[in-house]
């Protein structure tokens, strides 16, 4: 099991008939991974879609995205690079760091 950690590119993964990165868009986006987080946040002008997926029968998304955690949060570059990992939700967190990786600050 490995966990991808910031920095780390992000590898694709099967999603039944999908695939994980096919979500991605080009854009930063919130990946959350059995996990609750609202559709959009807002950061100044700045709107920030998050997609969320399940691991339940994807034993390759849960390995490679959660190990042991129940649930992860990643924030991911329009690059396809990880830029910040959570286990749970944390608004000011996640808003720190869009704002430093996109030079909010």
């Amino acid at each position: 099991m490995q966990i991808e950690l910031p920095g780390s590119p992000v590898p694709d993964t099967p999603l039944g008939s999908d695939w994980l990165l096919s979500k991605l868009g080009g854009q930063f986006q919130l990946w959350a991974i059995d996990a609750d987080v609202p559709e959009t946040l807002q950061i100044g002008d700045f709107k920030l879609k998050s997609i969320k997926l399940s691991a339940a029968g994807n034993a390759t998304l849960r390995d490679r995205y959660l190990a042991e955690a129940p649930s992860a949060i990643y924030l991911l570059r329009p690059d396809q690079h990880v830029a910040a990992r959570w286990i749970n939700f944390d608004e000011a967190a996640i808003r720190a760091a869009v704002s430093n990786a996109i030079s909010l600050q």
